[in-house]
């Protein structure tokens, strides 16, 4: 697919292959290879990969300790003050903000202690401002004011601290709402109360512009009285937007009795309340799309402002509430697939909950410290959302991690307290009031009582399988296996349901659709412009997303502060700006399939294929306990492989469900979408979507077409028909072969869309069947148009894709001249296929095998050639280059031969025999790409063995100054890092990290602890660094040509190697993708890895070892030289050299 680079060199030489001045870019301007705006400088790169995890943790622990509330009594008086905020007791809270007072004032005191008492006070006065709260009285404002007049002295301390100003500002506005209650008539108390509020706010020394941020910001519709005082003229928000009112109450009608909204009825507000286009097209069944191909120029701008506009106000209203979804089980009305006796059932646990909640909150400590929640979110409505998580969780799955539900339960917690109250549990104030280990305590004591309280019936069908070990509860709290990832010894709480309760709720499908959601956009995502700033309107989105999001964050914000990322940013918002809608035609064949059985030959894994399995085996048919044993050993590994699939496709089925109510919903007025992006570590991009990306898989992808329709020109009609062609299954022939065969198949083309759902359609043995079916409908469509077919305007997205992009890559680092050509390096009459290529070599070596001497190679060897196929070891060649282990070429193959004999397969290898015959096949297919590919091996080997020493060196600075280096000891603290030729810092953050424990009456919680430093995983780093090298020059590739995509003005999107544009543009897009990749690998690549790892480890030292008795002049002359540096003779005297 890729020209030839200019290169040189040998294949095992990864030496650089052009030299540049040192600076890191991507941008260039069309036709020409010019290096971005604003370059970012290696210096200003090599600062920010130098950056020691010492320094990242030490930063992030000294924040941590800020926003963090240990103290029990602090806790509870945190608690009672909410309570008495929330009721309007202005003595009360007077009288808890008076202790935090003293708090302050204390020798000695904790750093907590002011940042407790400033946010308190100024949440105090903030709902004091607030018009729905009660008026202060006047004792209650002279208090406030005298509490405002002597702030403790550490209040203003910290350089330029905003705590006394905002605190006063809202001093002020409690005063302006007290002179807006004073009745006009009173001219002598309304007069001396404006005199008293201007010498106020001059003693404070405050400016009006001052008390008008704050006016502003809190918008209390004060501005008539704050104009009186200051004597200004300021505007006061106008009148609320009416359309912004309007959705908002559509959405609020939408959620049920507990204020909760289904993913079904989230759903049906984007359907049903839409952007109303009548004045722009005379059609109101019209779809958007129609509209704007219909209009040009300024009305076509017109029309686009009006419906972007629309949709800006919805889509806020969309991500709030998306992002905590779910149907309360109290709301039993509405519950489909729920009896009478279900709800009975429901109605007595929460019953049961509710009284059991109440009691402990009055009586026990350590819930008395959540006794404010309750003051905001009512019990039932509390008890409610838990049992749903619980459900929700635990029905179709064996068991639900207990840390996963808690996790869950508080997020919809800390997410509801949000909705109930924006300012006391705004983002500023919440890690205070009610963090995250908070809300996970609480989250686990309301399990608890949960499985106390849930008891199954006595008079039901139930009863009869009632045994000691579930005692007459409904749910159990145990504990299983850790994960592969965890200590052998350690052990998961986990949460499970009784089988008989959760075969009667497995039929609610609006249950397992609780969680958080990120839906696509249907307005332009927020360009990026800060790695916490961008994408989605109000969401917060990382820019990377990592499983150590603070310590990525960390290193990504030194990154935006030196502007090396700017290039990033470009890139991101270009792909996030791409315009998508729903194509209506898949769309209809999916709705019409969905409940008749063709779609599990569409969709197989809907549908597994079971092993057959006896009886459970008695011990009365076996003569011996042994037989016993084996014989129930086996049919306990079938029922639960089974029991594993078919919850598998149930899930599925929950999966495609939600992608097909979301997709009608878009597509009902043909709706703009945007899919936001962010990247990985290594700087690869994804769309940031739970739902409905054309990352997803093939039925998905079909789902999706461009916004905009484009002209075919002269040879977008070739490349649909080369696209069809490919997605078919008819890869890597000639433009003329591929045209010869859509020809002779184009009346099954042409009756695959005139009626989908005939019993052996064309389009569904496909190897991509649905998208195969998107391109069969838009042929018809050119076939039946009158026009000039170069006329027609196209949506369908025309796929360019790399010849396995990590081998493209390793072959143009090494200058590989055969391997290069393997992978469509080098031009050639006929493109290249090298899985075909693999698969040709592994037949060879599987055909000596039928011809060896060993009995099991030769059976082997028979049963490889049933099931060798192309797509039978592409995987495995696809992931060598990134590092794929025999074990896991072993799964995959396994995988594809197990996949063989689910979809009906003639073919029958005994499940017996698949591990061992897909480890034959994959060992074989490595030893072929070895072979093959010699230069990618040796490549990796020189990374691997750079990243050995570079993580195994030794700098005092990574080590904390009270802290003996143990030089024996193995601990390192310094990952792999490198700089990127976008400017991107790639951090290998592998670390062996530590743990912290959170004591909560379920259990005690081991949470990991990215506050404190840890040694890294040098296995992890060693085994990591080819693949995530090779993966960061791909992601490298794929922003060089988004950004070259946008210079000349085309539509571009991608998943990964696999570049999309419109027909019509894809020749444009064949260029730009050539030019990049010889403009990427015609730059300092290596040389410029080299010059970091240099930088990062310039003062480092490699432990060697030395014979004393072998080497003693090299004794001799370390031992003299060590002398000269006295610090370092002091510390390492004492150790000897072996």
């Amino acid at each position: 697919m890729f020209c030839r680079p200019r290169t040189h060199g040998r294949a095992a030489t990864p030496q650089p292959l052009r030299r540049h001045p040192p600076t890191r870019h991507l941008a260039r301007t069309p036709g020409s290879l010019q290096a971005m705006l604003a370059p970012a400088v290696r210096e200003q790169a090599q600062a920010v990969i130098a950056t020691l995890q010492l320094q990242i943790v030490t930063r992030l622990q000294a924040e941590h300790t800020r926003a963090k509330v240990l103290n029990l009594e602090t806790r509870t008086r945190l608690s009672h003050f909410l309570q008495a905020v929330f009721s309007g007791d202005y003595t009360a809270a007077g009288e808890v903000l008076g202790r935090f007072r003293s708090a302050c004032t204390w020798t000695g005191a904790s750093d907590k202690s002011v940042p407790i008492y400033t946010s308190c006070f100024a949440t105090l006065l903030t709902q004091a401002c607030r018009p729905d709260k009660r008026m202060p009285t006047m004792l209650d404002l002279t208090a406030l004011v005298a509490a405002a007049e002597r702030l403790p002295r550490r209040v203003g301390l910290a350089a330029q601290s905003p705590h006394p100003t905002r605190i006063r500002c809202l001093v002020v506005l409690v005063l302006l709402r007290k002179l807006a209650a004073t009745p006009p008539a009173n001219r002598i108390a309304h007069v001396n109360l404006v005199a008293y509020i201007r010498g106020l706010a001059a003693q404070f020394a405050l400016s009006a512009e001052d008390v008008l941020a704050q006016l502003r910001a809190l918008g209390p519709g004060l501005f008539a009285q704050f104009n009186q005082v200051f004597r200004r003229n300021e505007r006061g928000p106008g009148p609320a937007d009416e359309v912004h009112v309007a959705l908002r109450n559509a959405l609020d009608a939408l959620r049920d009795d507990e204020r909760s909204l289904s993913f079904d009825a989230l759903c049906t507000f984007l359907e049903r309340h839409s952007f109303d286009a009548a004045g722009f097209s005379p059609r109101p069944t019209a779809k958007y799309y129609e509209i704007f191909d219909s209009l040009s120029g300024q009305a076509r701008a017109d029309f686009l402002d009006a419906y972007l506009s629309y949709n800006h106000k919805k889509q806020l209203l969309v991500e709030d509430a998306s992002q905590n979804v779910y149907r309360a089980v109290s709301s039993l009305r509405r519950m489909v697939g729920f009896t009478a006796l279900h709800k009975a059932w429901i109605a007595a646990w929460l019953q049961a909950a509710n009284g059991h909640v109440q009691r402990l909150v009055t009586s026990r400590a350590d819930l008395e410290k959540f006794a404010f929640v309750f003051s905001y979110l009512s019990v039932e409505h509390v008890t409610s959302l838990c049992l749903t998580h619980m459900l929700s969780a635990t029905v179709l799955a064996p068991h639900a991690k207990a840390l996963h539900l808690a996790s869950r339960i508080a997020w919809s917690l800390r997410k509801e307290l949000g909705q109930a109250d924006k300012v006391v549990f705004s983002p500023k104030n919440q890690d205070l009031v009610f963090g995250a280990d908070h809300a996970l305590e609480l989250a686990c004591s309301l399990i608890k009582i949960l499985i106390q309280s849930c008891s199954l019936p006595e008079s039901s069908a139930i009863t009869s399988q009632l045994d000691e070990l579930w005692a007459g509860r409904v749910f159990q709290f145990g504990v299983a296996h850790g994960e592969a990832d965890m200590p052998k010894l350690w052990r998961l709480g986990t949460v499970k349901i009784h089988p008989v309760v959760a075969e009667h709720f497995r039929i609610n499908q609006e249950l397992f659709q609780t969680g958080e959601y990120r839906l696509p956009m249907i307005h332009p995502p927020k360009p990026w412009k800060s790695p916490r700033d961008g994408g989605f309107l109000s969401i917060r989105l990382p820019l990377v997303k990592s499983s150590e999001p603070m310590t990525s964050d960390a290193y990504m914000e030194q990154a935006h502060q030196t502007g090396q990322l700017t290039s990033v940013y470009l890139s991101v918002n270009a792909l996030g700006a791409c315009a998508w809608t729903i194509n209506g035609f898949t769309l209809a064949s999916f709705n019409a399939l969905w409940d008749r059985p063709n779609i599990r030959a569409l969709l197989p894994s809907l549908a597994p294929r079971l092993q057959e399995n006896l009886p459970q085996p008695s011990r009365n048919a076996f003569p011996d306990d042994h037989s016993y044993q084996q014989a129930l050993a086996k049919w306990k590994h079938v029922e639960l492989e089974n029991r594993k699939k078919s919850q598998d496709a149930q899930s599925l089925r929950i999966y495609y469900g939600m992608v097909k109510r979301l997709a009608n919903s878009l597509a009902t007025n043909g709706e703009i979408i945007y899919l936001p992006h962010n990247m990985d570590f290594r700087g690869r991009v994804y769309p940031a979507v739970s739902l409905l990306s054309h990352q997803n898989e093939d039925l998905v992808r079909s789902l999706l077409m461009f916004w905009e329709a484009k002209p075919l020109g002269p040879d977008g009609y070739n490349w649909l028909v080369y696209h069809l062609a490919n997605l078919y299954n008819k890869k890597k022939m000639t433009m003329a072969e591929l045209k010869e065969f859509v020809e002779q198949h184009k009346n099954p083309i042409r009756e695959s869309a005139a009626n989908p759902l005939a019993e052996d359609a064309w389009w569904v043995r496909a190897d991509t069947p649905w998208q195969v079916l998107a391109l069969c409908n838009e042929l018809d469509k050119i076939w039946g148009y009158s026009g000039d077919i170069s006329t027609f305007k196209s949506r369908i997205p025309v796929h360019q894709d790399g010849s396995c992009n990590g081998l493209q890559h390793y072959s143009a680092l090494g200058a590989d001249k055969e391997a290069a050509r393997a992978v469509n390096i080098l031009p050639d009459e006929k493109m290249q296929d090298v899985y075909t290529t693999v698969l040709g070599l592994v037949e060879s070596r599987v055909e000596k095998d039928r011809n060896s001497a060993k009995e099991l190679d030769q059976d082997l060897a028979r049963e490889a050639k049933k099931v060798l196929s192309r797509k039978l070891i592409k995987q495995t060649v696809m992931t060598t280059v990134y590092g794929v282990t025999p074990y896991g070429a072993t799964r995959q193959v396994q995988k594809q031969i197990a996949d063989i004999a689910q979809t009906g397969s003639a073919i029958s290898i005994p499940e017996s025999k698949q591990l061992m015959l897909a480890k034959f096949i994959s060992h074989h297919t490595l030893e072929s790409i070895s072979n093959l590919f010699a230069g990618a091996k040796l490549i990796q080997h020189w990374l691997v063995d750079n990243c050995a020493r570079c993580i195994q060196a030794f700098d005092k600075k990574d080590y904390p100054r009270d802290e003996n280096i143990d030089f024996f000891g193995g601990k390192h603290y310094r990952p792999m890092m490198w700089t990127s030729l976008s400017g991107f810092p790639v951090i290998q953050m592998y670390r062996k990290r530590q743990i912290r424990e959170l004591v909560t009456p379920l259990q005690r919680l081991c949470l990991n602890d990215d506050t404190q430093l840890a040694p890294i995983d040098e296995l992890r780093l060693k085994n990591g660094i080819a693949p995530n090298f090779i993966h960061s020059i791909d992601a490298i590739h794929l922003l060089m040509t988004c950004l070259g995509a946008k210079a000349e003005n085309i539509t571009f999107a991608s998943v990964h190697d696999s570049f999309w544009t419109h027909a019509g543009e894809v020749g444009v897009l064949s260029r730009v993708i050539r030019e990049e990749f010889a403009r990427l690998h015609s730059s300092n690549i290596i040389e410029n890895l080299r010059q970091d790892v240099k930088h990062i480890n310039r003062n480092s030292h490699q432990l060697v070892w030395a014979n004393r008795k072998h080497d003693e002049r090299f004794v001799t002359d370390l031992v003299d030289l060590r002398k000269t540096y006295e610090s370092t003779h002091k510390k390492l005297e004492s150790a000897s050299v072996g």
